[in-house]
């Protein structure tokens, strides 16, 4: 005796064309059921997204459950290249969340170039589903400077002068005004920027010593500081010699001698300051009957 079913479709079931009722022959041939299995989807639908050093990339993941699938879908991203991070929002949806948030970070490491991703969705005992996102990583050179110094070595002689440019190597679109300062100059050294702010890409560094400095290496630190960046240093070796000349020492020092007698004393001659030649010796202020042979 043939049968008759009735299907009563509400808003929350769909049949498609693989549901299908067979009647022959009298006998019940049942109803084929898909088997439960997420898809997922990615907005925008050309499925691209650009991230860079400076700007993440973000995209709509649309997860959609078929076959009565209830549980619980975990999302990845497969494929990322070196440099670049995936984050979900959420990472895992639960029955009735459809939609995550995902994001893209492109670090300091990150080449540009366009890549091929994979975004998969995986739940408990179903097929994974996948959906590819051509991704495309920019570099983007964010503002800032640094600073050098040529020459990077000063020799002056003590109470002379030298010179040091300093160049303001800018990046980016950095177009701030760098204010210069001096630091670990000795007593009697001091050093003049020219101009300070410094507008444009160099600024004259002008050191000064006097006689009294004392001979030695000093490390010179430059900082600049400007708005929107971070302080930024370089060095200068300041190389102080003495003023050329002598140094005499007298052994004995002091010398007691018998009217009509002679005495002597050691000179001990010291050139200092890169001095060469001859030294003459000569004696001043001696008492009246006393020469000097």
């Amino acid at each position: 005796m043939p049968r008759s079913l009735r299907f009563l479709v509400g808003s929350a079931i769909s049949l498609s064309a693989t549901a299908i009722i067979a009647c022959a022959g009298g006998s019940d041939k049942g109803i084929t059921v898909p088997p439960p299995t997420p898809t997922v989807s990615v907005s925008p639908s050309a499925s691209t997204v650009s991230a860079s050093t400076a700007t993440p990339g973000t995209l709509n993941i649309s997860v959609t459950r078929g076959g009565g699938y209830t549980g619980a879908i975990t999302l990845s991203a497969d494929g990322l290249p070196t440099g670049v991070t995936a984050s979900f929002n959420p990472s895992s949806l639960p029955n009735g969340t459809t939609i995550s948030v995902l994001t893209l970070n492109a670090g300091a490491t990150a080449v540009a170039a366009t890549n091929n991703i994979t975004i998969r969705a995986a739940g408990s005992s179903v097929t994974d589903a996948t959906a590819p996102v051509a991704l495309t990583v920019t570099s983007v050179v964010v503002p800032d400077y640094s600073l050098s110094a040529a020459p990077a070595a000063v020799t002056v002689t003590a109470g002379a002068s030298g010179t040091s440019t300093i160049s303001i190597n800018r990046t980016g679109a950095f177009a701030s005004n760098v204010t210069l300062a001096l630091t670990g100059n000795p007593a009697g050294v001091t050093g003049t920027f020219t101009p300070n702010p410094a507008t444009a890409n160099t600024s004259d560094l002008s050191i000064v010593t006097t006689a009294a400095t004392v001979p030695g290496t000093y490390a010179l630190t430059i900082t600049g500081t400007a708005t929107g960046a971070t302080p930024r240093t370089t060095t200068v070796s300041l190389t102080v010699n003495a003023i050329p000349g002598v140094t005499v020492a007298l052994s004995p020092a002091t010398l007691s001698i018998v009217a009509g007698a002679t005495g002597q004393t050691g000179v001990t001659i010291a050139r200092v300051g890169g001095l060469s030649g001859d030294v003459a010796v000569t004696a001043e202020s001696l008492p009246a009957g006393v020469t000097l042979a």
